[in-house]
Order: structure tokens, then sequence, then C-alpha cells
């Protein structure tokens, strides 16, 4: 279970810390790059982590689901509160807040595709 928590949030931590860190420095564009690179390295570290015998949704398509929700609340509400107030203390805590809001949002979107049919279920 801890495994499984540490995996949800500690790629969204770090690539919100990351993402607001080089907004700060470059703008808005920069922060939504580092944020979709956040998710493609994510689905990728994800996917080539699964059994080569684990259909192609399950290994790609799930992670998209776990960590595409956080991203995006993170980014949008770093944009919504505008550049100005990017410091290091907002940007903490957008981050540790899309974290902690990944623990619940994973679950719920990891569930809802189980539901679909799209993955197996564990």
């Amino acid at each position: 279970m801890v495994q499984l928590a540490l995996l949800a949030t500690v790629p969204v931590l770090l690539g919100v810390a990351a993402a607001g860190y080089l907004g700060t420095i470059r703008g808005a564009r920069a922060l939504w790059i580092v944020l979709a690179s956040t998710l493609v390295l994510a689905v990728l570290v994800w996917g080539w982590q699964g059994s080569g015998l684990s259909p192609f949704v399950q290994r790609f398509a799930a992670p998209i689901a776990v960590y595409l929700p956080p991203l995006t609340l993170a980014g949008v509400a770093l944009s919504l509160l505008g550049r100005p107030r990017w410091t290091v203390k907002t940007v903490s805590l957008v981050a540790i807040g899309a974290a902690a809001s990944n623990i619940f949002l994973a679950q719920f979107f990891f569930v809802l595709g189980c539901a679909g049919g799209l993955w197996e279920c564990p």
C-alpha cells in the first residue's frame, strides 16, 4: 500500500515542483511543457515496469488516468494564481496539494477504468 501511495504521489510532487520552478523562470509555457514531460515520463516508466504480457492499454493508459488529473489540476491552479504569485512557498503548497489529491484521484480513475473494462483490476 505504501508503494502504491509513493508511486501515485512522488512523480506528481517532483513534476509540479520542477514545473513551478521552471515556470517562474521561463513562464507559463515552460510550466505546461514540464507538466506534459512529467506525464510522458511517468507513463513510460510505469509502462516499462509492466510485464510484456500485459495489454498495451493496461501498461500505458492506466498511468495516464492516474497522473493526468493531478498534473492538470496543479497547472490550472498555478495558472489561475498568476506568475507573480509563483513563489517557492506557493509552488510547494500546490505540489503537495496535487500529490495529496492524487491519492484519492488515482484510486477513483483507476477503479473507473477497471469498471469500464479498460484494464484488469488487481
